[in-house]
């Protein structure tokens, strides 16, 4: 039944579109949407790249902070801190994509960001 009704949109789309004959774009079957019109602003200097910067620079210093009170070495702590700040950045962006949203690169430059200021601060705790 579906096909059905898919081959017959695929049909009124052909019969109405000025090039007729040619076989419209998966987009258009959808919808008026263009991939134009899909693509969201995802500014570089944004408010939401501010929130990624420091909840990986927070997320670095909780976790080194927490492997610190629990017997950790510098070096160490740093070791197990940026790693799993990292993860949570990239899981973020895998849930947004799962979610229905975009996998944001500049997000994870944000984060990635963040995550260096926090180890360039941290290193230097004795």
């Amino acid at each position: 039944m579906l096909e059905f009704m898919r081959a017959g949109a695929v049909a009124a789309m052909l019969a109405t579109s000025p090039d007729a004959g040619t076989m419209p774009s998966p987009l258009s079957i959808r919808g008026p949407a263009t991939a134009a019109a899909v693509q969201v602003a995802d500014p570089w200097l944004g408010a939401d790249k501010f929130q990624h910067f420091w909840m990986s620079y927070a997320v670095t210093a909780f976790v080194f902070a927490g492997t610190r009170m629990a017997g950790a070495e510098t070096d160490a702590a740093l070791h197990i801190a940026v790693p799993a700040a990292t993860l949570v950045g990239v899981a973020k962006e895998v849930h947004d994509r799962r979610s229905g949203g975009r996998f944001s690169v500049r997000d994870l430059v944000a984060d990635g960001l963040g995550v260096a200021a926090a180890f360039f601060l941290l290193r230097e705790v004795r």
